[in-house]
């Protein structure tokens, strides 16, 4: 489903699939005749054009759960299809059992399979003419009526402004061309065209919220303001103005604001914290969306709660909660950190983005790359950043300028490895080695860790740092324990890797 909503869409071309989601109810059956007798805006800019029958392909949709009533509305669409000459597919999804296996309610299930059947179909049709699916059109018969209920189902609910404008004109390639008609001239339309439609009796039930919505809820609300369709439509294109503004004001602040993409950073610092609140809620909600990914974020619901937690987080400026889908959200040192969690037997993460902050396994490792001037200044520059950190810990080694500084929590490297491979941070692996700075020998890591006296349980947990190549890796850092020599700068040094690794302390 996500695909069809998400996918970036392309110009459409002569050729290009345009697929019709028709049930037979009143709403999707207009949508077929004035598909086919009329014109249709899909909103590309091109306003009310006239479709290539040729290019026409009905989906219907059987969900398995009325019996015969299901299976006269499947003989109803393809018989309205052989009289109009367009062609029709049908598929038949057991709906209720993909609920119950998903642990949805019938109405989701049924959302999520209608489009992720038409992206399929959309995917089959673009290949069979050669043409770039995004290219493909998805229209669905949605009304005024459905987004008021929408709107309506979200007051109840609880929702911010994006969730209140409700039904949009185009996602991704899926268009909804009837936005602006209501259901009773939809049904006009047919009787005047002489086009009879099927009636779901499960419509008037009142069980599902929206059904109670469209029964109960709108119905007086229309007698108490005759246009209020109208109405709510000119207040519609109102909200989604202002919504369109904030949604260029978020992205622009997320930009200034986010430090990386491989997790999420974001700077917390006086720019941020100045920003209007409404604004800083909707930067946190694109950090998300960026970190889940469209599919995850819709599933793991992310609430109002959740988002003023991570609020009281940035103006704290230290803390950690946990999100569905244990994402980890943390405010350290400055900025605030949201990581995905491992997968299972995942035990380790890849660090593509220098300058870059990664969590691992309740740390945080900084990595950075810092300018040399001259060799001359190398000394210099290395003792600077050492006493920024307070690092009194320094081993001199005959062929450096003076000191190579090694703290507990912060190294100093030769930036000349990067163009061997890139860094990751994993945990210590069986058999592996380094060559601990100012040993000359190669050494187990996990005898360092012992010489270390870190406790058993605890060095499986223990960061490491490692350049790692399409053949092979080996280990910079073992982190607050040992700097492999070879990681060193030299007097050749041009550029350095400053590591700097945040969280629970190692060791004595």
């Amino acid at each position: 489903m996500i695909y069809a909503l998400t996918e970036q869409a392309l110009p459409r071309t002569e050729t290009s699939p345009v697929i019709l989601m028709v049930s037979g109810g009143s709403d999707s059956t207009a949508l077929l005749v004035r598909a086919v007798r009329a014109t249709l805006d899909l909103c590309d800019g091109a306003g009310e054009v006239r479709l290539n029958k040729e290019t026409l392909h009905v989906l219907h949709i059987n969900h398995m759960l009325r019996g015969e009533a299901a299976n006269a509305d499947e003989a109803f669409v393809r018989n309205l299809c052989s009289t109009f000459g367009v062609d029709f597919c049908a598929r038949r999804i057991d709906v209720p059992h993909l609920a119950a296996t998903a642990k949805q309610s019938f109405e989701e299930a049924a959302r999520e399979v209608r489009y992720q059947t038409a992206w399929e179909l959309a995917l089959e049709l673009a290949h069979a003419v050669q043409a770039d699916p995004a290219t493909a059109r998805i229209l669905v018969a949605h009304t005024a009526d459905d987004r008021a209920e929408t709107t309506l189902m979200r007051f109840i609910t609880g929702a911010g402004l994006t969730g209140l404008v409700g039904i949009q004109p185009v996602q991704g390639i899926v268009v909804r061309p009837l936005l602006r008609f209501s259901r009773q001239q939809l049904r006009d339309y047919l009787i005047q065209e002489n086009i009879s439609w099927c009636e779901d009796a499960t419509n008037a039930e009142c069980d599902a919220l929206r059904s109670y919505v469209r029964n109960r809820v709108l119905p007086p609300i229309k007698e108490r303001n005759t246009s209020f369709l109208s109405t709510y439509n000119a207040m519609i294109s109102v909200l989604n103005a202002e919504n369109d503004l904030l949604n260029d004001l978020t992205q622009k602040a997320y930009k200034s604001y986010v430090k990386r993409r491989s997790s999420v950073a974001l700077e917390i610092g006086p720019g941020i914290l100045s920003l209007h609140a409404a604004l800083i809620r909707r930067v946190i909600r694109k950090a998300l969306q960026e970190l889940y990914g469209p599919e995850r974020f819709r599933d793991a619901r992310i609430e109002a709660g959740h988002v003023d937690a991570i609020v009281g987080l940035v103006q704290a400026k230290e803390g950690s909660c946990t999100l569905p889908g244990n994402v980890d959200c943390r405010a350290v040192r400055g900025s605030l950190l949201l990581t995905l969690p491992s997968m299972p037997g995942d035990s380790k993460i890849a660090c593509p983005d220098i300058p870059g902050e990664y969590c691992f396994n309740d740390h945080v490792i900084e990595i950075d790359v810092v300018p040399c001037q001259t060799t001359q200044e190398i000394s210099e520059q290395a003792k600077a950043l050492a006493q920024d950190v307070k690092i009194t810990m320094a081993k001199r080694r005959a062929c450096l300028p003076e000191d190579v500084y090694e703290g507990k929590d912060f190294v100093i490297c030769d930036a000349g490895m990067l163009g061997e491979g890139t860094l990751e941070i994993g945990t210590p692996m069986e058999g592996e080695r380094m060559v601990p700075f100012g040993l000359h020998a190669a050494k187990l890591v996990h005898d360092v860790l012992a010489d270390a006296h870190i406790p058993v349980p605890e060095r499986s947990q223990i960061p490491v740092v490692r350049l790692v190549n399409s053949t092979d890796s080996r280990v910079i850092w073992v982190t607050g324990i040992r700097l492999d020599e070879h990681a060193a700068y030299t007097r050749s040094t041009k550029e350095f890797v400053v590591i700097k690794r945040y969280g629970p302390s190692i060791g004595a």
